[in-house]
């Protein structure tokens, strides 16, 4: 038995997702070695001892995947420019840091501002990295918070005879009046406890 045209698309997309996500990484890792390199000779060139400098690049590398995390986080929630901004912005840092430094071996005058950025640089990856995470938790706890809402919601729509249940627990008017009526009791009829109904 052939499997349905729809189930046949969604496995072809994500064996596209799982070749680019592969391709994705190996050329992460490509980049990231070579540009180790060339930021653990620029660490070690303006005074830094070498476990220092090995440490250095982690700070820029570890700062791009914080980014990277917070649009791929953006973007499953299906969240706009206007929130994941941040991302973004710290993104571009990290690369520009990045190519400054590969860069930096073929401008020797680049040393002027080059060395105490780099003295600088691990603290301001710190306080960056750190922000990322707060946004991701902060986007989650509003993700957590919005969920019973949008269930309660749904149940409504689905049910609208359970809201105006819990409507009148809570004394609130049903849909269907100021006061809905109890079983027994119809209009012009007396409590079905309390005998005939008067003439």
């Amino acid at each position: 038995m052939d499997a349905p045209a729809w189930l046949k698309a969604l496995a072809a997309h994500r064996d596209v997702a799982a070749v680019a996500l592969a391709v994705t990484g190996y050329v992460a890792g490509s980049a990231a070695a070579g540009s180790f390199q060339h930021q653990y000779e620029q660490a070690v060139r303006y005074g830094q001892a070498h476990w220092d400098a090995a440490l250095f690049p982690g700070t820029v590398d570890g700062m791009i995947i914080a980014a990277t995390l917070v649009i791929w986080h953006a973007a499953r929630r299906k969240l706009g420019l206007a929130r994941s901004w941040p991302g973004y912005l710290v993104l571009a840092l990290g690369i520009a840091v990045t190519v400054t430094i590969n860069l930096s071996p073929n401008y020797p005058s680049w040393a002027v501002w080059l060395r105490p950025g780099i003295y600088a640089w691990p603290a301001v990856a710190f306080a960056v990295a750190f922000e990322m995470a707060v946004w991701l938790r902060r986007m989650n706890s509003e993700g957590e918070a919005g969920a019973p809402a949008a269930a309660r919601l749904a149940g409504q729509q689905a049910c609208p005879g359970l809201a105006a249940a819990a409507g009148r627990r809570a004394g609130r008017p049903g849909p269907g009046g100021d006061r809905a009526q109890r079983p027994g009791q119809g209009p012009g009829l007396q409590p079905a406890h309390g005998g005939p109904a008067a003439d």
